[in-house]
């Protein structure tokens, strides 16, 4: 059983790499005034709420919806 929780943490602790990434494309957004800005910021903030809330099954599903924002902005299908 607490081999599956770091498992879990492990895992957990990954996705949490994507929040450098993220506020970097949405630093990009607002420079540019791109409404998408706004969508970002939001999931930005509910990851941090969910975190600070230890609501690991959200923090799960808010890093995957910015690992989504990353990787289209770093294939650059996101142009301004």
């Amino acid at each position: 059983m607490a081999f599956e929780s770091l498992d879990v943490r492990e895992h957990i602790d990954q996705l949490l790499d994507m929040i450098e990434p993220a506020e970097r494309v949405l630093a990009k957004y607002v420079r540019a005034d791109n409404p998408r800005a706004s969508d970002l910021k939001v999931l930005l903030d509910a990851l941090a709420d969910s975190r600070a809330a230890g609501d690991w099954g959200a923090v799960q599903h808010n890093a995957i919806q910015l690992l989504g924002w990353v990787a289209v902005e770093s294939r650059g299908a996101n142009a301004v």
